[in-house]
């Protein structure tokens, strides 16, 4: 189980971002830097900018994780009233 704070960009407004690293199966490796994702229970599926394949990353979400692809594999308990996002 891991627990992560939700993102407060203004003064009211929470989001459930979380920071991730990318790995790539058929090397092995992982992204030296984390890159914010957006956990969506509305979203069908997992979404990755193109741009993090060029290197550029963009300065809002450029991961967006969806039904199939992460809430197919992990149980999410959002907890708005203490400000936390459960995973496990």
């Amino acid at each position: 189980m891991a627990k992560y704070p939700y993102y407060v960009p203004t003064k009211n407004v929470y989001k459930p971002w979380i920071r991730v690293n990318l790995g790539y199966k058929k090397t092995h490796k992982i992204t030296p830097a984390a890159v914010h994702a957006l956990i969506d229970s509305g979203a069908d599926v997992c979404f990755c900018s193109t741009d993090i394949g060029i290197k550029t990353l963009p300065r809002e979400t450029p991961i967006i994780l969806g039904q199939r692809g992460f809430f197919d594999h992990f149980k999410i308990t959002f907890d708005l009233q203490n400000k936390e996002i459960e995973i496990t």
